[in-house]
């Protein structure tokens, strides 16, 4: 049985590790394609509007902590200026919106960061 345990370790580590790569090919890809891939359960989709190459994105999220939630959604906005990097964009605006609750509990979301960035800041 000592012998065997091993044995059946490594096999099961050595399939997983053959498994297919889960990678995207963004070159292929709209802007729009590309950015509807990126909710991936920590943050979802509001709204994708293009006017000529001039893009608006919402993105709804849930902020953990509020001391690290700029950070938390600067490194996202980042990630996804990465993938969207070599397409025709000439403007892009990207709006990050929470949930929020008023003094009466009233919960709703706002917008807590708006980013605009310009063809020549994108790349």
């Amino acid at each position: 049985m000592k012998k065997i345990l091993p044995i059946v370790l490594i096999l099961s580590l050595l399939l997983v590790g053959c498994g297919g790569s889960n990678e995207t090919d963004y070159e292929e890809l709209t802007v729009k394609e590309i950015i509807e891939t990126l909710a991936d359960g920590r943050y979802e989709i509001e709204e994708i509007t293009e006017n000529n190459n001039n893009y608006k994105v919402v993105f709804k999220t849930d902020i953990m902590s509020g001391k690290t939630a700029r950070k938390e959604l600067l490194l996202k906005t980042k990630d996804t200026l990465k993938k969207l990097e070599g397409k025709d964009i000439e403007y892009i605006n990207i709006e990050w919106q929470t949930e929020l609750v008023d003094k009466l509990g009233n919960s709703e979301y706002n917008p807590v960061m708006r980013l605009d960035f310009k063809k020549r800041n994108i790349r």
